[in-house]
């Protein structure tokens, strides 16, 4: 993946256009996508790990290396979330895109498990999924 082409899956509150914009850098909206074999984690902030049956619905936004710089800032690489490579279903075409995206460290996992989201941040996801056209993960109902 070039510079030119990062493509971001963002399944929490970088859904928001709002929250992007205030990270710096450049960052389009490509679609709503579906992350299959997946499932949302509720660790005080959103997070993602394998599960077989499961699904995560978030945004794809296209990116510059300064976003991405921004987006490792704020996720708090390599500390608390790590980058990753995925492959994700984009709804309204249906193709597949190897993206980026972020997951907690093991070590942040395990200290923020059963940690509850805070209503605000809740309530922030929530109202970018329906922005967006997705669902809202019953995680983000408050």
């Amino acid at each position: 993946m070039t510079d030119a082409s990062l493509l971001y899956f963002a399944y929490g509150s970088n859904m928001s256009a709002a929250v992007m914009r205030g990270h710096g850098g450049r960052a389009e909206p490509v679609g709503a996508a579906r992350l299959e074999g997946w499932g949302l984690r509720e660790r005080r902030h959103a997070d993602i790990e394998p599960a077989e049956d499961e699904i995560v619905h978030g945004l794809v936004w296209r990116i510059d290396a300064r976003m991405l710089r921004a987006l490792d800032a704020f996720e708090d690489l390599p500390d608390y979330y790590r980058r990753i490579e995925l492959r994700v279903r984009l709804v309204e075409d249906g193709r597949d895109l190897e993206v980026l995206s972020y997951r907690m460290t093991a070590s942040a996992a395990r200290e923020q498990d059963g940690q509850a989201f805070a209503s605000v941040y809740a309530r922030l996801c929530a109202r970018a999924a329906r922005a967006h056209g997705l669902p809202v993960h019953p995680l983000y109902s408050v």
